[in-house]
């Protein structure tokens, strides 16, 4: 059985943010949560009715320089704020964030462009008034903004640290040097180390280029010893050895450290008299004379054969506290033995017999020339006393 078309009246209020509408708008209705049925819905004569508010603009003013503060010549309708306008219109220099109502200006009495602590806060710059600050004298345009350096002395003992201030006038706790090594010990003050500068960082430091500080700085080390600090293959001086004969060797008790070899000094130190040019490891050993002509250790002397000598023992070699000498054979009455240094200084001398024994005990540890003589030869052997 068909039914009847029913007719219903429904009025729907729209939310509160279909107020602020001021352009035109399309509105769709939709039938939702149908039950099953074999019904037709339709939607006829659909109706919006409401009221059309007008929205007046508001004027806002460009802020070009982003200070807050907007420029009134340049105003700007809109229905709401946006980034680059602001509703303030007192910008007297819209071109520059720092000139705004809130500017403070300072008094330039001297007009030298540096301004007192006097200050006026406007938008317009003041007569006699300037941005800057910190005029050490107003009164003079000859003395502008402190150039004077002052450095904090936390220990109070009159050397400052590194951390420094401009002022007109010395501040309280502050002095005008920044030599203290530590500002928080009053018992450690300036600096009093000499550091020398080394430029071919090989370690060694420059005599001419110094610094006094607490600490080496970069580049400084506390040695004056480089003899070229431009070269780095070059550094401390050498030791040299005075040649007092001019021989060229050098006597190994005198020295000298240099960069180069001073006047009258050798690199080498193998002269064993250095008051003697003809004697010296260059020199030929001459037989026979008593003297270490070439600084071997031993004078030269001729040997005997065995018919002159006959055949000698000598022992022990080495040996310690005594010294034996003895002959096979009968021995000429008038041989003599004597004992010398290994640089031919005698310091022993006898009249031998067969068998003779000598006492050592004195003599230092080393080696000694035993010098046999029999008025027309002589002839030595080599003995080491332990």
């Amino acid at each position: 059985m068909a039914v009847a078309n029913v007719l219903q009246t429904e009025t729907l209020t729209l939310p509160v943010g279909f107020n602020a509408l001021t352009t035109a708008t399309t509105f769709r209705f939709y039938v939702t949560n149908m039950l099953t049925t074999t019904a037709t819905y339709r939607m006829d004569d659909v109706t919006v009715k409401g009221f059309i508010n007008a929205l007046t603009p508001t004027t806002f003013y460009t802020d070009a320089d982003g200070d807050g503060f907007g420029d009134n010549a340049t105003p700007v309708l809109a229905c709401s704020i946006s980034a680059g306008i602001v509703s303030d219109n007192t910008d007297c220099n819209d071109a520059n964030i720092a000139i705004n109502p809130n500017t403070i200006w300072y008094q330039d009495i001297d007009n030298d462009g540096v301004g007192s602590a006097v200050m006026l806060t406007a938008c317009l710059q003041p007569t006699n008034y300037v941005l800057s600050t910190g005029d050490c004298d107003d009164n003079n345009n000859l003395v502008t903004a402190p150039t004077t350096t002052y450095y904090q002395d936390t220990d109070a003992d009159g050397f400052g640290s590194m951390i420094s201030m401009l002022a007109c006038t010395q501040p309280v706790g502050y002095v005008l040097n920044n030599t203290d090594c530590n500002d928080n010990d009053n018992t450690i003050g300036v600096a009093t180390t000499t550091f020398y500068g080394d430029v071919d960082t090989d370690g060694f430091g420059d005599l001419t280029n110094t610094i006094i500080a607490c600490v080496a700085p970069v580049g400084y080390v506390a040695n004056s010893t480089d003899c070229n600090d431009f070269n780095n293959a070059i550094g401390a001086p050498t030791t040299f050895y005075q040649d007092l004969d001019n021989d060229t060797y050098g006597n190994l008790a005198v020295t000298q450290m240099a960069c180069s070899a001073p006047v009258g000094y050798v690199a080498n130190s193998t002269d064993c008299n250095d008051n003697n040019a003809a004697i010296n490891p260059g020199a030929t050993e001459i037989i026979d004379n008593g003297i270490d002509d070439n600084c071997d250790g031993a004078s030269a002397m001729a040997g005997l054969s065995n018919v002159e000598i006959p055949m000698l023992q000598l022992f022990p070699n080495p040996g310690k506290n005594e010294l034996t000498i003895s002959f096979l054979e009968a021995i000429n009455p008038e041989l003599a033995i004597e004992i010398l240094t290994a640089d031919g200084k005698l310091i022993y001398s006898t009249v031998l017999t067969k068998t003779t024994v000598i006492n050592t005990s004195d003599l230092q540890t080393g080696m000694y020339v035993i010098r046999l003589n029999d008025q027309n030869m002589h002839s030595i052997v080599r003995w080491v006393k332990l």
